[in-house]
């Protein structure tokens, strides 16, 4: 192998000639760079331009504004819970309060019939009677006797039918478990008891009279009745009482 070398007086390129070689830089190339300083500083114009100088004062804040208070709205005090009321039921009628009801409301339809019967009947039976002969009546003045006996016999069964009827309604009420029946059957009761407790004790009284015993024994039975009507409508009216 040989080294090849360049000849000794071949010598380097100029510059000179490079130069001028070398094209001519056109303008457009020359705008380019001088353009280029410029553009890299022009960020750093504006970054000093936007920070405001240390000496200026600072801008005016307004304070925070409340909210308006409202009110809260109305709450109702707290109530206390309590248990809920007993409700007290009422007793029924007993069934001793029911019989008395019955007895009572068959003793005023009897008693009703009993008074038409003897006000209508009687009376009429009664003023037909010839007085003359049965004795001697005090003077009425000129009155026909047969007459005057005859009106006393419709009062008085007018009277036994008008106060049956108050045996008729106690009897209803009764049955009905209304306190006014029962009130009104103890008031019938009492004034019945008293009357057949008289008839009692004066057929006790005339022991030769005719059939006295047997008005004396009725009394007694009707005595008796009475007195379970009024017993049962004053202590055995209801049962108790009981609460749910």
């Amino acid at each position: 192998m040989t080294d090849e070398r360049p000849p000794q007086d071949a010598s380097e390129p100029d510059s000179e000639a490079l130069s001028k070689t070398s094209p001519p830089a056109t303008p457009i190339d020359e705008a380019a760079t001088t353009s280029e300083p410029a553009m890299t500083s022009e960020p750093t114009r504006t970054m000093s331009d936007s920070t405001p100088p240390s000496d200026t004062p600072p801008s005016y804040v307004p304070p925070p504004v409340p909210p308006p208070v409202v009110p809260p709205p109305d709450v109702p005090p707290p109530v206390a819970w309590s248990a809920p009321a007993a409700v007290v039921a009422p007793g029924r009628r007993t069934i001793l309060a029911a019989a008395a009801g019955i007895l009572l409301l068959a003793g005023g339809i009897s008693g009703i019939l009993l008074g038409l019967l003897i006000a209508v009947v009687g009376g009429t039976v009664i003023s037909n009677l010839n007085f003359d002969q049965l004795g001697y009546f005090p003077d009425l003045g000129g009155a026909d006797p047969g007459a005057v006996a005859g009106g006393v016999t419709v009062f008085v069964g007018v009277i036994i039918a008008v106060y049956s009827l108050a045996y008729l309604l106690a009897g209803i009420g009764v049955l009905r478990s209304s306190n006014s029946g029962r009130v009104l059957g103890i008031v019938v009761g009492i004034i019945s008891g008293l009357i057949w407790l008289g008839g009692a004790k004066n057929a006790g009284q005339i022991p030769e009279a005719s059939g006295a015993l047997g008005l004396g024994a009725f009394s007694i039975v009707m005595l008796a009745l009475h007195v379970y009507i009024v017993a049962a409508l004053v202590f055995f009216w209801r049962t108790r009482t009981s609460t749910a």
